[in-house]
């Protein structure tokens, strides 16, 4: 068993493993991070907007609670997308 484990770590480029891996978890981080500073952006937008137009203060938190979970659903799909992780079925799960 221990030289297959040692036959393994001989026989695979690990540099290109890590380049190859390593890129794919950066931009899905950088799609994570800067998603989720778009969603806050666009919920603080449409909170001045609610208040503005004068509307029930659980109303405003209930509909900023709401977009902002609905848009970082849509950031962590994209994340988990851009690894190669498999999201079609959990796309028809959420509707």
């Amino acid at each position: 068993m221990m030289d297959r484990i040692q036959e393994f770590l001989r026989d695979n480029d690990w540099q290109s493993l890590f380049l190859q891996w390593g890129l794919k978890v950066f931009i899905a981080l950088a799609i994570f991070i800067i998603g989720r500073w778009i969603a806050r952006a666009v919920v603080r937008a449409l909170r001045r907007l609610m208040h503005l137009r004068e509307l029930d203060h659980t109303l405003v938190t209930f509909m900023s609670n709401l977009v902002y979970a609905v848009l970082v659903t849509a950031v962590v799909i994209a994340a988990l997308d851009s690894l190669g992780i498999p999201v079609t079925s959990l796309v028809a799960v959420l509707g």
